[in-house]
């Protein structure tokens, strides 16, 4: 086996008020079989175990918590430790990671998840207020592993962008 191998100073539970002078935000971080990326919440809410975020677009890898559906494209979902306003963390972009079902949606094993409300995640087939089936399944960004009922939690397979 060849190869250089990074020691990150915190784990990927941490979550800090100040930025990491090891880490830079975007980079990427290979743990057994799931992937993360180093953020900055500059969104005006916390993210909770098993919330959406997307890219604030305020600057380089910031996020933000959704708060419209099927708009915005998923970035990754918080896995350890809720992601407070104003702070910077490690958010899973690939594997298997607990998520948080809106209020409008329930799921199956093998139903796909796309972005809700508030962090939520929808079922690509009864999401409410869908526009279309052709931008739901485009926004698909994880399967559901468990069966969930509305506003429940559940485990799913996420890839993200």
């Amino acid at each position: 086996m060849s190869g250089t191998r990074t020691v990150f100073p915190e784990t990927v539970s941490a979550v800090t008020a100040t930025n990491s002078a090891d880490v830079a935000l975007g980079t990427l971080r290979f743990e057994a079989d799931k992937v993360y990326a180093y953020v900055y919440n500059t969104g005006g809410a916390q993210a909770l175990v098993g919330n959406a975020v997307r890219v604030s677009g305020l600057s380089d890898i910031s996020v933000t918590v959704t708060s419209t559906s099927q708009i915005h494209v998923a970035f990754g979902v918080v896995q350890s430790a809720t992601l407070t306003t104003a702070a910077y963390g490690w958010v899973l972009k690939q594997g298997r990671n607990t998520f948080l079902a809106d209020a409008n949606s329930s799921f199956a094993i093998g139903q796909g998840l796309i972005l809700a409300t508030d962090g939520a995640f929808g079922c690509a087939t009864s999401i409410a207020g869908g526009t279309s089936t052709t931008i739901q399944i485009c926004n698909v960004v994880g399967c559901a592993l468990s069966a969930v009922a509305s506003a429940g939690s559940g485990l799913a397979y996420f890839r993200f962008l």
